[in-house]
């Protein structure tokens, strides 16, 4: 029987071998990113981001990967589930002596049903707002109601061939995050 997600607004059901990894301090504190790990090694992560600019987004993530790994291979693709002009980029680096294989989501236009529920998720006060501490780099429910509707960036990655044997699930929670209400 799969498990189910429901947390940050979003709600698909994924395998249940499958874990939610505990999150990193400040994902903790703002509710606004989750990690599911894969068993073997890979993972998919999901993000909520102000939508300011997509494009920087993508050169800041990719930015980020060929700071830490050498001869990073990028690729612009497409997947059929999603709008064609939703961006989706595939990273390719070496790890050791494993091909790892890195694809960015970057969702958009998801139903108003997941902008509105995260909304009200980033409305309830957390832990962190009492405090000063990294609050100028947390992003608030501000970020996410003036201007553009977020962002979900989704980071799938595993090594190569767990990619390939994962794609087919992968595909399946992207699609339940498009299509789905809540």
């Amino acid at each position: 029987m799969p498990a189910q997600f429901d947390s940050m607004g979003l709600r698909f059901l994924y395998p249940d071998n499958w874990t939610v990894a505990p999150s990193e301090e400040t994902e903790a504190s703002s509710g606004m990113g989750a990690t599911l790990d894969i068993p073997g090694g890979g993972f998919l992560s999901l993000e909520w981001s102000p939508a300011a600019d997509v494009d920087e987004m993508i050169s800041r993530i990719e930015t980020t990967i060929c700071e830490e790994y050498d001869d990073v291979e990028r690729e612009n693709t497409h997947w059929d589930l999603v709008s064609p002009d939703t961006p989706i980029i595939d990273l390719r680096f070496y790890y050791l002596d494993l091909l790892i294989q890195c694809r960015f989501v970057l969702l958009t236009n998801l139903p108003a049903a997941h902008r509105i529920a995260a909304q009200q998720v980033f409305s309830q006060p957390t832990a962190a707002e009492g405090s000063n501490e990294e609050e100028a780099d947390t992003p608030s429910l501000a970020a996410f109601t003036q201007g553009d509707p977020p962002v979900l960036v989704v980071q799938l990655q595993a090594e190569s061939r767990d990619f390939d044997k994962n794609e087919t699930v992968f595909a399946a929670i992207i699609k339940q995050l498009t299509e789905q209400s809540l």
